[in-house]
């Protein structure tokens, strides 16, 4: 039996939460985690690593893992929400909406579904 989507985006973003903590717990350093991405050019997929201990990568870090958290929730509760909604709950953490949009790509990407 095939797993429900719901199920694979929240064992994705679980697994990628837990290699947050692991990192955290483990080796006291700040956290870090892989994802895939693809490129522009040539549609290779590489792995990038996005680290909260590198001053300029820390907001990225912040809202992949913070829309993650809310995805999660969602999909928990059986929630649905638009990206609209998502970015006037904190307007001054997203600062745009094409920001968010961006984000909601790459964790699209990262979890293999289909976007916005």
């Amino acid at each position: 039996m095939e797993a429900q989507p719901s199920q694979v985006v929240l064992t994705k973003i679980e697994s990628i939460i837990f290699e947050v903590l692991s990192t955290l717990v483990k080796s006291k350093k700040p956290p870090a985690f892989t994802y895939p991405t693809k490129d522009r050019k040539s549609d290779k997929i590489t792995n990038s690593v996005v680290s909260f201990e590198m001053p300029s990568q820390r907001p990225q870090f912040s809202l992949l893992v913070y829309v993650m958290c809310k995805i999660f929730d969602m999909v928990v509760h059986d929630k649905t929400c638009t990206v609209r909604d998502v970015f006037y709950n904190d307007v001054r953490f997203f600062k745009s909406q094409k920001k968010l949009e961006a984000v909601l790509n790459r964790i699209c990407f990262i979890t293999r579904v289909r976007g916005p």
